[in-house]
């Protein structure tokens, strides 16, 4: 069926696809009009996003993955890709305006034991990997980042900088993870989102099972999930959560303590991981302010998913 291009109503020969937040739009459109009213709509949906969170633009680029905005306001200074919001941080003191980023956290104090190195996917504005080298100041870290112009803004708009501790590589991270010897991780945190989805290839068992293969025997994947767990939000985190269990015997998951984030924090390993609390672990207090939240919501492990949770996430 032949239709009308959406601005100049001649014949369409391709699809105009729009993101705005979790929904996209599509219209059938003609070459000649379509590169014009993609940066046309971009344009507006942006003004749009600014004046709805009382921001000002101070950076736009398009790489060959994204369109990169930083955008800031008098408290915080955020990442974005067009409209989506990946990450930020706070401009009158020390911290970040995506709270959930902190419950990554965590993966030190369920692992229990002394930690020597870890991987990062996913860059955005690198507050993770500084709050790790912060907290854990001889600890190892490795940074994959498909996306060079995210390092570069990270560096120049969100004071990210590297030392003799952290590498950043530059590549996609399947290649790398398929790449990297067998247990040369004690934790791995992924966090890659390209806009509000994780690429398909880095959420599938086959990725996950590379990523057990390159964890030490009792190592943890951290992975911030999309969602709810129940309800009508609930499927990106069943479908997630699925291919996990494929590669992982054992996951405790968290729902972020801030209703307005759907972010569910995965913890998985081969070995039991146990539900811990504020009074059972030890922890410098200016940590224990960061993380304190997501202990004081329910933890569910894995007989609490398939039981209570989500009875029909098979």
């Amino acid at each position: 069926m032949l239709l009308p291009c959406v601005k100049c109503y001649c014949y369409a020969d391709q699809t105009l696809k729009i993101n705005i937040g979790d929904s996209i739009i599509e219209e059938s459109i003609c070459s000649s009009c379509k590169e014009f009213i993609q940066d046309e709509i971009e344009n507006l949906i942006m003004k749009w996003t600014m004046d709805f969170f009382g921001e000002n633009i101070l950076f736009k680029k398009k790489s060959t993955y994204s369109t990169i905005y930083v955008s800031e306001n008098e408290e915080q200074r955020n990442l974005r890709f067009l409209t989506s919001f990946q990450s930020g941080i706070l401009k009158k003191k020390e911290g970040t305006s995506t709270p959930y980023l902190n419950s990554f956290l965590l993966g030190p104090i369920f692992l229990n034991r002394q930690i020597k190195r870890i991987l990062c996917i996913g860059l955005g504005t690198g507050y993770l990997v500084k709050a790790f080298r912060s907290f854990f100041p001889d600890l190892k870290i490795d940074v994959v980042e498909i996306d060079e112009e995210v390092y570069h803004v990270a560096k120049k708009y969100f004071n990210f900088s590297l030392d003799s501790n952290i590498d950043v590589h530059i590549l996609d991270a399947f290649e790398f993870v398929k790449k990297t010897d067998s247990t040369s991780y004690d934790l791995v945190a992924l966090d890659a989102y390209d806009g509000n989805k994780v690429p398909a290839h880095l959420d599938s068992a086959k990725f996950y099972k590379e990523i057990n293969r390159i964890l030490m025997p009792d190592g943890i994947l951290i992975s911030n999930l999309h969602g709810r767990l129940t309800g009508e939000h609930s499927q990106d985190f069943r479908n997630s959560y699925n291919k996990i269990e494929e590669a992982f015997n054992h996951s405790i998951v968290i729902p972020s303590p801030n209703e307005w984030e759907m972010n569910i924090l995965t913890l998985s390993s081969n070995n039991q991981i146990n539900k811990i609390t504020t009074d059972s672990t030890v922890y410098q207090e200016d940590l224990k302010v960061l993380i304190e939240p997501w202990l004081a919501v329910k933890q569910y492990d894995e007989t609490d998913i398939k039981e209570k949770v989500c009875p029909s996430i098979r």
